[in-house]
């Protein structure tokens, strides 16, 4: 069944995303580059304490298309965006480049390059190797340098006294920028990690209560307020004025970076609303969207299950029509026939509870088919809704049926997955009935009073 282009064209786009692929945020992508041990004798003052300003409060964690990426390790380029972004002044631009390895135009060129002026990172030399992700004892010391020498915090067993970074740790550990037993010194830092760090460096704490109370405010789509550090990552990344007991008096939230539209994320769908902010509990048309910004049918089980269904089966690269065509075919090709309720014509949103005994049993009847194939197209973004009329062929009297409408482009288009992956090789036909108009297909139907197609005589 009309197989053959498609997996061409799947098979087409993997070769051009691999061909295309760079690596990601986080990674190693560079060969990395020792921190030294840089305690003079006898830990005189150091010359950087007090450079960082904790009155402000400016936001400094550093994200791009609204997400925060909380997991992924923080390179050292985004470490000195942070630092660069807290000084209280910055200094002034350098006679001469400090490092090598910096590209003219790489984003965190200014702040690499306004540290080694200050003499930061002299332990560098001339490399900084900028997207290489730093451990918790590499930005522990970077951190550490803007702070006085202290002594007597708790110690770590996985610290030993002669580990390079052990005076900038034990730092940290008196100052209270660290909790627990063990300190995992060459783990890699997360971005999630660095904000705790950096909050308590400076003594900023979120506001819970007025997080709370504002709905709990949606700045990245990566991060539900159930996250662990969505308090301190919103301390960091969110605007706002402070008292001097540190609870917010006035807070800003920014529009979205990305533009008016819907966008599939890791499996979510998300909608930006022409007034630039996510949609949060409400409907686009018919899509509902929850708390955290995500699509919902309104069945949490369900819609995990689509989240897993469109992970393993969609690329997000891809364009959306390809990845909705790939999931008709999935449908079509993939679930069997089997006698189940029926839905009266002016009957509304049963789409999700069919679809989701489908994806229970493997099989279903054109309710099910429809109601399936609805859901996953909402899940990419689509207008989609399921109807409930009759269809007649050439050789089939009429009888009742499902079927899924979609609007692109002001159009309303029709897809019939049961009688495409079901009836028609049941026949030996090889029929399309995918994004078709009424009155293009070998099947007629019935809807709302109106015939739509050829009648049979």
């Amino acid at each position: 069944m009309k197989k053959g282009p498609i997996i061409l064209i799947l098979l087409f786009s993997c070769l051009a995303l691999a061909s295309c692929s760079r690596p990601a945020s986080g990674e190693n992508v560079a060969p990395p580059v020792q921190f030294q041990q840089y305690v003079p004798p006898g830990r005189p003052e150091r010359p950087l304490t007090g450079l960082l300003d904790d009155r402000a409060h400016e936001p400094y964690f550093p994200a791009s298309q609204d997400l925060a990426r909380p997991s992924e390790g923080l390179t050292r380029g985004e470490a000195a965006s942070i630092l660069y972004t807290l000084l209280g002044e910055k200094p002034p631009p350098a006679e001469k480049a400090h490092f090598q390895d910096i590209p003219e135009h790489a984003w965190y060129r200014e702040a690499a390059e306004a540290l080694g002026e200050l003499g930061a990172l002299d332990p560098l030399g001339t490399q900084f190797a900028g997207d290489y992700v730093v451990t918790r004892s590499e930005f522990t010391w970077l951190l550490a340098q803007f702070f006085p020498f202290e002594t007597g915090g708790e110690a770590f067993s996985d610290v030993p006294v002669e580990h390079w970074a052990y005076a900038a740790i034990e730092t940290g550990s008196a100052l209270g920028w660290f909790q627990g037993d063990s300190f995992r010194p060459d783990d890699p830092l997360t971005r999630a990690e660095a904000a705790v760090i950096v909050n308590r460096a400076l003594g900023r704490r979120p506001d819970q209560t007025t997080l709370a109370s504002a709905c709990q405010v949606m700045l990245f789509t990566d991060l539900p307020p159930s996250h662990w550090s969505y308090g301190d990552i919103m301390e960091a990344a969110l605007p706002h004025e402070h008292g001097e007991d540190g609870r917010w008096r006035t807070y800003h939230t920014s529009e979205a970076s990305r533009a008016p539209g819907c966008y599939l994320l890791n499996g979510e769908l998300y909608c930006v609303q022409e007034n630039g902010c996510y949609a949060r509990n409400t409907q686009v048309g018919r899509l509902a969207f929850d708390e955290s910004g995500r699509y919902t049918t309104g069945l949490p089980e369900l819609d995990e299950q689509l989240t897993q269904l469109v992970q393993a089966k969609t690329v997000e690269e891809w364009p959306l029509a390809l990845n909705l065509r790939f999931l008709y075919n999935y449908i079509c090709n993939n679930f069997d026939y089997l006698p189940a309720g029926m839905v009266e014509a002016e009957e509304e949103d049963w789409e999700a509870e069919f679809a989701l005994e489908m994806l229970e049993r493997g099989k279903g009847n054109c309710y099910s088919y429809a109601g399936l194939f609805t859901v996953l197209a909402r899940k990419l973004g689509y207008q989609a809704w399921g109807v409930s009329g009759d269809f007649c062929n050439s050789f089939q009297e009429w009888t009742t049926h499902g079927w899924v409408e979609i609007e692109i482009n002001g159009e309303i288009l029709l897809c019939d997955p049961e009688i495409e992956g079901v009836y028609a090789p049941n026949r030996g036909l090889e029929w399309d009935l995918y994004l078709k108009r009424y009155g293009e297909t070998p099947t007629t139907y019935f809807l709302d009073g109106i015939v739509y197609g050829e009648e049979p005589d």
